[in-house]
């Protein structure tokens, strides 16, 4: 199958979908060729998987944008053959040394380089323990068992389109709860508290502005100053007599002062 049929069939895989991801990031050794580049000499002529090229050049007509992520102890080879294979141009960004983060220092430095969210990545390679860490950092991830053809190209969109749902899914659930608004409320008409000045004071008044000492306060606290509660004394002890006069029920209003006689001297011992 040539590389414009093979281009021809990604486009209308890629207009089965919605969500398309914004950047593509491929394997080199078994992802892209069929071989690892540390055992081949640069002047030997490279070749792609088949339908490598027609899929890369789909996607570099959708405008979305590729990059390549490879574990490879021989980056000096492996840019040799992209070379001589005319695809340089299409990626933004070639991390391309060997590590033992299983490519996520590849993908933090691609990320940084685009700018791109890891969400609104695909990546395809043929190891998958670096596809189990690449899928931890939110990167939709395939693992191809015999180079990129167009089967692995249409799971991963799909793969990408459930994630992007998954993760709308999540975003519309925790967004059902309403947030909390304080709104500030008028103070009631009320004595409160006021610790303004270095001391204590009543304030009475509404909304901001009260009068705290007989003189108009502004921006007075509003903490409600509650009754006195009495006190445990208080409630223990008897009552008081009262010092009020007592009233003699058969004077009529008007008459002499209404107070009755006092009460006789005891006796003399």
């Amino acid at each position: 199958m040539g590389d414009e049929r093979v281009k021809a069939e990604a486009l209308q895989i890629l207009g089965l979908f919605q969500a398309l991801p914004r950047l593509v990031v491929f394997d080199l050794d078994y992802t892209l060729w069929p071989f690892y580049c540390e055992c081949r000499s640069k002047r030997e002529s490279p070749s792609l998987y088949r339908h490598a090229k027609g899929i890369m050049f789909a996607l570099r007509e959708k405008g979305i944008d590729m990059a390549i992520a490879s574990r490879s102890p021989t980056p000096d080879i492996a840019k040799v053959f992209i070379d001589k294979l005319e695809i340089k141009s299409m990626f933004v960004a070639q991390e391309i040394f060997s590590s033992w983060t299983h490519k996520t220092e590849h993908f933090q430095k691609i990320q940084r380089k685009t700018g791109i969210p890891y969400k609104s990545m695909l990546f395809f390679d043929d190891e998958d323990r670096n596809i189990e860490s690449i899928s931890k950092m939110g990167v939709a991830s395939v693992l191809v068992e015999n180079g990129l053809n167009l089967d692995m190209f249409k799971l991963g969109l799909s793969n990408f389109a459930t994630n992007v749902a998954a993760s709308s899914t999540i975003y519309k659930k925790s967004s059902r709860a309403r947030p909390h608004v304080v709104t500030k409320a008028k103070v009631p008409k009320a004595c409160v508290l006021d610790a303004a000045g270095g001391g204590l004071g009543l304030y009475c008044g509404a909304g901001d502005a009260g009068v705290l000492h007989g003189k108009a306060h502004e921006g007075a606290p509003s903490m409600a100053l509650p009754p006195p509660a009495p006190s445990a004394a208080a409630m223990l002890s008897p009552p008081v007599p009262s010092k009020e006069r007592t009233l003699n029920p058969t004077r009529a209003r008007g008459d002499e002062p209404d107070l009755l006689p006092p009460p006789p001297p005891p006796p003399p011992p």
